[in-house]
């Protein structure tokens, strides 16, 4: 996992090495060595940002979804409805339901 410091690091180190000039056919093909791990960095950061971003929104809905069932067993209750039928209902266990 590269970090984000290393990801800065690793940006930099490609940009100097870009400023080095092509002398000769080795030297062309060093620098196009470098074009591609420089795409193949960028293209695997992107994928993790997206990965990260697709993982964080997954969380937020499983967490909404958990508030609002918990919202619905509180109103439930406020309807003094029997626990065992909230816990039922809701699919949450009576200690959770107690807690609320």
């Amino acid at each position: 996992m590269i970090t984000a410091k290393g990801g800065a690091l690793i940006r930099k180190s490609l940009l100097v090495v870009e400023d080095v000039p092509v002398r000769n056919e080795e030297d062309r093909l060093l620098q196009e060595l470098r074009e591609r791990s420089r795409l193949e960095f960028e293209n695997a950061v992107s994928a993790a940002e997206l990965r990260g971003r697709q993982e964080g929104v997954e969380e937020g809905r499983r967490m909404g979804i958990r508030e609002g069932i918990r919202a619905t067993a509180r109103a439930m209750l406020a309807r003094n409805l029997p626990v065992t039928f909230v816990s039922e209902i809701s699919g949450l266990s009576i200690e959770e339901i107690r807690v609320l």
